[in-house]
């Protein structure tokens, strides 16, 4: 049921890719009051994915370190824009301090460490029911048994991050291969792909959050969380994007872009790459991702 506009915080999730999984929730609470400002609270380097959600109205800062008298301070300045409703998509006490000094009446969120408190509309998590992430920040949207807070992912709104392609020259098709090094493949795997794509003539963008994957090719490689709106960019512009990364896969996903998991891993919606060679959530090789692929180069 509609409601009247309020304005509304979201203290977001400490994960780059969790943001993603939110964005639904950002959706479903702009339909439920609409013309109201849904205001986000985030750490400085998430900016770049934020501003690509339209569902925004403001970015605040969160404080960096989040000691109790920053908490404060700053929920005492929060507290001059009354919020008529916050949601916390973190689970940490320090994540509900700043909602309950800014005096916002309505206080959702999930049970989490010591907080009983501080969040007047606590839920009961429960994970056979809330099996994917997005289902889970959904729930916060509604009162507690209703219904279409146990929408499946498939029927609920997706995703939808946009941003400028055009930023990013090259004629011929491009790869973004999103590197993790704490997956299923070694460093040589996405090597190998790399080298393989560009001898077929892909462009290549390599896109890691922690270190650099060797490859003996002329690619464009950007390194490190402050690269992310370069990285967004990159993405935007890609013919394909593989990798395991938990952060960016689900961007690239959420852009509409063909995406192969390497590391078998994500639920993700979108237009998912399959290999003949690749059964369904199997952990693909090289070579099936390089089979993957060629229908795209044609």
């Amino acid at each position: 049921m509609a409601s009247q506009a309020s304005r509304i915080l979201i203290v977001g999730p400490a994960g780059l890719g969790a943001w993603v999984m939110a964005q639904p929730l950002l959706i479903t609470l702009q339909k439920r009051y609409p013309g109201s400002d849904i205001d986000v609270l985030a750490a400085d380097e998430h900016l770049p994915l934020l501003r690509c959600m339209p569902q925004i109205s403001h970015i605040i800062s969160l404080p960096e370190p989040l000691a109790l008298g920053a908490c404060y301070r700053l929920g005492l300045t929060l507290a001059e824009r009354h919020y008529q409703r916050a949601y916390l998509l973190s689970d940490t006490l320090k994540s509900a301090l700043i909602p309950y000094f800014a005096n916002i009446p309505e206080r959702t969120g999930w049970r989490g460490a010591m907080r009983y408190w501080l969040v007047n509309d606590i839920r009961l998590f429960s994970p056979r029911r809330y099996t994917h992430a997005m289902q889970r920040y959904m729930a916060l949207a509604y009162e507690p048994g209703d219904p279409a807070g146990f929408a499946d992912i498939t029927t609920m709104p997706q995703p939808l991050i946009t941003a400028d392609a055009a930023k990013v020259g090259g004629e011929s098709k491009r790869l973004v291969i999103c590197a993790d090094h704490v997956g299923n493949w070694s460093m040589t795997d996405y090597s190998t792909v790399a080298s393989e794509a560009i001898s077929r003539g892909w462009q290549l963008s390599l896109l890691s959050l922690g270190e650099a994957v060797e490859v003996d090719a002329d690619v464009n490689v950007l390194l490190g969380i402050d690269n992310l709106a370069a990285m967004i960019e990159h993405m935007a512009a890609a013919d394909a994007v593989v990798g395991s990364d938990q952060d960016l896969m689900p961007i690239a996903a959420a852009m509409g872009r063909p995406w192969l998991d390497t590391g078998a891993t994500l639920a993700l919606a979108g237009q998912r790459l399959h290999s003949t060679a690749t059964k369904p959530h199997s952990i693909p090789s090289p070579t099936d991702v390089i089979n993957a692929l060629e229908p795209l180069n044609r």
